[in-house]
């Protein structure tokens, strides 16, 4: 599969916050309280105080991992991005900019990688590889997108985050969860 490169001038260390109209300093929020598998949360929405359009969310968990609050971050951000009328209009070369700007750097428990490679959290990991993708770095091998394959399939579609090591291989079986060695979890267990 051929992936399509943008060219681009700016590194990526340089990418400037992309110009659209600048959010209102005062915004018409409420913030909902809601049950999570991680605990308590709460979403905020914030419209604008005149047009009444979504301009911001925000997600915060009660208590949670780093790693979790990170996820739920980028998703904020996301969603942020995907409502606000402020980057609607903005071209694809300044909406990737603007997910880099934001994603790059938010922060869990857990990293990978060292150096320029270290990758802090998921939303870092996808500011990284649009990085790559819209400045043309090597992302591809022999014409085919590099992909990890999965270690082992689970049969059990609830896989959480190890309180102990940070790893997604925290996994409930009858009446535990336990941290799967064998997927390179850390041999944790919780029993209820």
């Amino acid at each position: 599969m051929e992936e399509k490169k943008v060219k681009r001038t700016a590194p990526p260390d340089k990418i400037e916050t992309p110009k659209f109209y600048r959010r209102p300093e005062v915004l018409d929020a409420k913030t909902y309280k809601t049950d999570t598998p991680f605990g308590k949360g709460y979403v905020t929405v914030g419209r604008h105080p005149e047009k009444g359009n979504v301009e911001e969310v925000l997600f915060k968990l009660g208590k949670t991992g780093a790693d979790i609050a990170a996820i739920a971050d980028g998703m904020a951000i996301a969603l942020t991005g995907m409502l606000s009328p402020r980057i609607a209009n903005l071209s694809e070369e300044e909406k990737i900019d603007w997910i880099i700007k934001k994603f790059k750097g938010i922060t869990g428990q857990t990293t990978v990688g060292f150096g320029p490679n270290r990758i802090d959290s998921l939303p870092d990991a996808i500011a990284k590889v649009f990085i790559k993708m819209a400045y043309g770095e090597q992302i591809e091998e022999k014409g085919e997108v590099v992909a990890e394959q999965p270690k082992k399939k689970m049969k059990n579609d609830s896989v959480d985050v190890c309180p102990q090591c940070g790893k997604a291989t925290f996994v409930k079986q009858g009446g535990c969860t336990t941290c799967l060695p064998d997927l390179g979890g850390c041999g944790h267990s919780k029993c209820s």
